[in-house]
């Protein structure tokens, strides 16, 4: 039998900065099974939409609460579209601790939704490449590197897809291709880690209630006179399509613990035989 315990156990989480995200839930919640954190995001303190989040101190605050637990973190602002912060960040995770056991690339940026591509600015390409390809890439060079400097037999990678890289999403081209390339990454990673020792897999999710759309969701409220909590509480914000009429058999969004759940599965012991999957995160969403 196996336990999720990961006293011991080093952690590099990017994208862990806003209060609501995937990556600070992932990092508190390795944090709580006994690992030591690296939480990382482009900023110390990620710009916010949101009114309550006004006072939110991204993350060191996270490492406050972090060591409230018991364990211990360093906070990294790391743009991921630049290989030198890559390599630093990964350098600074094996000084500061000795190793790195987990890497959960939690990062993401999808851009302007409703936007074709033939209208679409290259710098917009340019920026949703960056942040959820190619810094999936940058990082994982070195984090590989950092990961083999001793034993790296039953060390994991997961990735945070979406099920937009299984799927076309029309009107949110650049993520929707980003995301399938992050897929193909990691199966081709995994195969090429296996003899080593290390996982690597992928979670991808349909809708989360985080504050990933927060921005698309001001600007949709705005123009509908609403407010940005009316506009998130009633889950109207656009997807890249016209239709929010997603078929999800269960019911509801996911939510961030459905998140850590599986993540902290894919992290431990129990996994080890579970490389090159991606997971579908989606409820039992009909649509593929």
């Amino acid at each position: 039998m196996y336990e999720y315990d990961f006293k011991g156990k080093v952690a590099l989480v990017t994208g862990a900065g806003s209060k609501q995200s995937m990556g600070r839930a992932i990092a508190m919640d390795l944090a709580r099974l006994g690992a030591d954190v690296v939480v990382s995001d482009k900023y110390m303190i990620p710009p916010t939409v949101r009114e309550a989040n006004k006072d939110w101190g991204g993350l060191a605050e996270i490492v406050k609460d972090i060591e409230k637990l018991g364990s211990k973190a360093l906070a990294v602002e790391c743009e991921l579209g630049e290989p030198s912060a890559c390599e630093a960040m990964t350098e600074k995770t094996v000084k500061t601790f000795g190793r790195l056991d987990f890497f959960v690339n939690s990062a993401g940026y999808r851009g302007p939704s409703g936007l074709l591509f033939e209208d679409m600015d290259l710098e917009v390409w340019k920026s949703v490449l960056d942040a959820n390809l190619n810094g999936a890439f940058y990082l994982s060079k070195y984090a590989v590197k950092a990961m083999k400097k001793d034993d790296p037999k039953g060390k994991k990678i997961v990735f945070i897809a979406s099920q937009a890289g299984v799927e076309g999403v029309p009107g949110m081209g650049a993520y929707s291709v980003a995301k399938h390339g992050v897929l193909g990454f990691m199966k081709s990673l995994a195969r090429e880690l296996a003899p080593i020792g290390i996982n690597v897999n992928a979670i991808s999710p349909l809708t989360v209630e985080t504050n990933f759309r927060d921005k698309q969701a001001a600007l949709e409220a705005e123009k509908k006179g609403m407010s940005l909590d009316e506009m998130i509480k009633a889950d109207n914000i656009s997807r890249g399509t016209n239709s929010n009429n997603l078929n999800v058999p269960l019911g509801r969004n996911g939510t961030v613990e459905d998140v850590t759940a599986l993540v902290a599965f894919l992290l431990s012991p129990g996994s080890d035989y579970l490389t090159a999957q991606n997971i579908m995160l989606n409820g039992g969403n009909l649509s593929l």
